[in-house]
């Protein structure tokens, strides 16, 4: 089982009500931060009890009822504090202090068994940190759902609790609900100067294809300048089952904003800053909304042709020696955040996502014949030394997949293997100038 949580922003966000909240959290970890140091105080009568007798016996100490007098004056200092997040505090002080308390003794007995071998130990003993967590909202008692977009949260105000409404997007809320899982509490928290009602969710871990390497089907994906992504779909055969160019509408756009920016770039004072704030907010959101897109698209695709696989180039060893500009940054960007949501994307309808070397992916042409020669007037275009006039991110992601497959072909195999291969194929199977045609020849050489 795993868990994910989705931060869904407060569209009635005022400065008002972001203080309101801000005090009720500030109540909140002072309260579970003074019961932590009673949990510590009276560990040792604690650690001997059950989870249920633990929190009866803490709430017995702090909290005062007709038949029970509290040892320390918690009420008075917290007054009028709900009863569910008492128990919510009650749960997360004595895990708190449970889990310091079994670092501790794990830490003393490595450190025991280092020294007494004459060994030197190096670790830091574990420190008892200050608290700082969100608050649950129990349904009914603390969370309200009051409409399609809204939602009222029990917090403190005016010295008092009571409930307070937060309205929310309809979508956001409509995307929460489709999720099959066992919801938890809401929590509330504030980042920068925006409010989120955290959304958590236990749901069953997805199982990725396991299937062997001449079944799976794979997607190679070609992140170019000239489209958002051109995609392959191959076999082990290396019978090319689909290709697809995904592009957005915002291109236009997009460089409209990226040349006003450099004129403005040019200008001085106050002016530059404001409007130059301006456009990146608008340049961000249109390279967000360009990734959401893509991914969309590429995964759509993959669903369609059963793929087990998806790969991608090792963008880390490609932008070690990336460009400076804006603009080639802001590529960078892109091409990253498409990989790190393909990957969570694809994980979560079952789909592994693996990376191949990118030097060379774009150089040489997929049919072996030798580096390839730009067209300068159409740069997605390119001519072989054969003369075949071909586009070049679709012979890229030929060249990516074919990578992958002959990878995962001498994965099993030990050198003196991969050396017949390579005696027998008369070509390198390692390297920059794996190519499609590469693979072509390995699989005749293996059948």
């Amino acid at each position: 089982m795993a868990v994910v949580s989705y931060n869904v922003e407060v569209i009635n966000n005022t400065n008002k009500l972001r203080h309101i909240v801000a005090n009720t959290l500030s109540l909140y970890n002072s309260a579970l931060n003074y019961v932590c140091d009673v949990v510590l105080m009276h560990y040792d009568e604690i650690k001997e009890l059950n989870n249920l007798e633990r929190r009866m016996y803490l709430e017995h100490l702090i909290h005062n009822t007709k038949n029970n007098i509290a040892k320390y004056d918690f009420d008075s200092m917290y007054y009028k504090l709900p009863c569910y997040l008492l128990r919510d505090i009650e749960s997360k002080a004595i895990g708190h202090i449970v889990s310091y308390k079994s670092n501790l003794d794990n830490y003393k007995k490595e450190r025991y068994n280092k020294i007494s071998n004459g060994k030197k130990f190096k670790k830091r003993e574990p420190s008892l940190s200050k608290c700082n967590m969100l608050p649950s909202f129990y349904k009914d008692n603390m969370y309200k759902v009051i409409s399609d977009n809204k939602i009222a949260l029990k917090i403190y105000e005016d010295n008092t609790w009571k409930y307070e409404e937060f309205k929310l997007k309809k979508n956001d809320l409509k995307y929460i609900n489709k999720i099959n899982g066992k919801r938890y509490n809401p929590e509330i928290k504030i980042i920068g100067k925006k409010i989120y009602i955290k959304f958590s969710f236990e749901i069953e871990d997805v199982k990725l294809q396991d299937k062997e390497l001449n079944k799976r089907i794979i997607c190679g994906v070609d992140l170019g300048v000239n489209n958002d992504a051109t995609i392959s779909i191959m076999n082990y055969e290396g019978t090319i089952l689909g290709r697809h160019f995904i592009n957005t509408n915002n291109k236009d756009l997009m460089n409209h904003l990226l040349n006003k920016k450099r004129k403005i770039q040019r200008n001085s004072g106050n002016y530059k800053y404001l409007r130059n704030l301006h456009i990146n907010n608008k340049i961000n959101s249109i390279n967000e909304n360009i990734v959401n897109h893509t991914v969309n698209q590429i995964i759509k695709i993959c669903l369609s042709y059963g793929v087990d696989v998806i790969v991608f180039e090792n963008l880390r060893h490609k932008f070690k020696r990336a460009k400076r500009s804006f603009r080639a940054r802001l590529h960078r960007w892109r091409k990253i955040a498409i990989y790190n949501k393909a990957y969570e994307m694809a994980h979560r309808n079952g789909i592994r996502v693996s990376t191949v070397n990118p030097n060379g992916t774009s150089r040489y042409a997929y049919d072996g014949s030798g580096e390839v020669e730009r067209d300068n007037d159409n740069y997605s275009i390119c001519k072989f030394v054969s003369g075949k006039i071909y586009n070049c991110d679709l012979s890229a992601s030929y060249n990516i997949a074919a990578r992958y497959y002959i990878r995962e072909t001498l994965k099993p195999l030990d050198e003196s293997s991969r050396s017949k291969l390579e005696t027998k194929a008369s070509l390198a199977l390692s390297g920059t100038k794996l190519t499609y045609n590469t693979f072509k020849v390995l699989l005749n050489v293996i059948n």
